[in-house]
């Protein structure tokens, strides 16, 4: 079942840059379509940058980790809770926003369906405000702020339409 594929970008991103038009479609060339299409709830940008998708954290040339959708990041909880909080002035491009609802869907399907991501010291990922969430570890694991960088985030709505259909 491939999933409509649906990219976060936000507006302030542009607000800088000279009035130029941008063009309306985006063209990518890939060799071939993976065979489980570029969902990432089944594990597409597992291995490096999802391409379409934005994730939470990104890494510098430095490669130290940078928000993409994120703003904060902090561990808590003994080291089993990771807190973050979004920013508030990101689209999808069908142009709803970007919510922890999006998120936690995001991060929670993956733990019920097959997947290639390793979310196995994840217990639950909760929204706790529109633009906050808290991601429950079973056990301590520092390594868990690479999925943050991995893992593309999916509209909620839209993935729960396609997966009535």
């Amino acid at each position: 079942s491939n999933i409509s594929f649906f990219t976060t970008f936000s507006l302030s991103t542009f607000a800088s840059e000279p009035q130029v038009k941008k063009p309306d479609i985006l063209k990518v060339a890939l060799g071939s379509e993976p065979a489980s299409g570029f969902d990432p709830i089944l594990g597409w940008g597992k291995y490096g940058n999802p391409l379409f998708q934005s994730t939470l954290l990104k890494r510098d040339k430095e490669l130290n980790f940078v928000g993409d959708l994120a703003t904060k990041w902090r561990l808590t909880n003994n080291k089993l809770t990771w807190i973050v909080t979004l920013r508030n002035d990101v689209q999808f491009s069908d142009g709803t926003p970007l919510t922890a609802e999006d998120v936690a869907f995001t991060y929670n399907q993956i733990l019920q369906q097959s997947s290639t991501h390793d979310l196995s010291a994840l217990k639950m990922a909760e929204p706790l405000t529109p633009y906050s969430i808290a991601f429950h570890l079973t056990q301590c694991d520092i390594t868990f702020l690479d999925r943050f960088s991995s893992i593309g985030i999916v509209p909620k709505h839209v993935y729960q339409q396609q997966d009535n259909s």
